[in-house]
């Protein structure tokens, strides 16, 4: 029962997953550079700690979702031969 509600909210959960991610690096990145001596160094600090949060987020949850449409065009295939046999 609980693994057909995840799987039919399964989209919107990953997006909110991914909002919920950025606003995490978001704020590392604030905590990370509040911790430097000068401006320059802590504004540095900031935007290398968002590059990188940013594109691990993006190429995380870019697999997460290629996994999901490889299961959905499965799930079709398999639908369809079903039908056919």
């Amino acid at each position: 029962m609980i693994r057909k509600f995840i799987l039919s909210i399964g989209d919107k959960l990953m997006d909110v997953l991914v909002v919920i991610s950025l606003i995490l690096v978001f704020i590392a990145g604030i905590a990370s550079s509040s911790e430097t001596r000068s401006f320059g160094e802590g504004l540095l600090t900031f935007l290398v700690v968002e590059l990188v949060g940013i594109v691990y987020v993006i190429v995380v949850f870019y697999f997460i979702y290629l996994l999901m449409d490889i299961r959905y065009i499965l799930k079709k295939i398999e639908e369809n031969t079903r039908k056919e046999t």
